[in-house]
């Protein structure tokens, strides 16, 4: 009688165990899957947010083009104005 107590007593322990390492298991599993949803949508924005900074860079670069054919522009403009005042 004592073994047939000991045995379902060890069969409780090991059940109990189990159910522990299965809760652990899935809070883990959980935490993971939350921790991955997460850093993919941080790597969502940061792809969206790169996209936009490279339009901005793209707009900027060309603002810069187009100063400089002003500048030019007016650099050649004031380079004949000197040679016809001071020939």
């Amino acid at each position: 009688m004592k073994k047939i107590k000991f045995n379902i007593g060890i069969k409780i322990i090991g059940l109990v165990f189990v159910l522990f390492v299965t809760a652990i298991s899935g809070n883990l599993v959980n935490g993971i899957n939350g921790f991955i949803d997460g850093l993919q949508s941080i790597m969502k924005k940061i792809k969206l947010e790169s996209s936009r900074l490279e339009a901005s860079v793209l707009q900027v670069s060309e603002q810069i083009t187009i100063s400089n054919l002003n500048a030019d522009q007016i650099s050649s403009g004031m380079d004949e104005l000197s040679n016809e005042i001071c020939p």
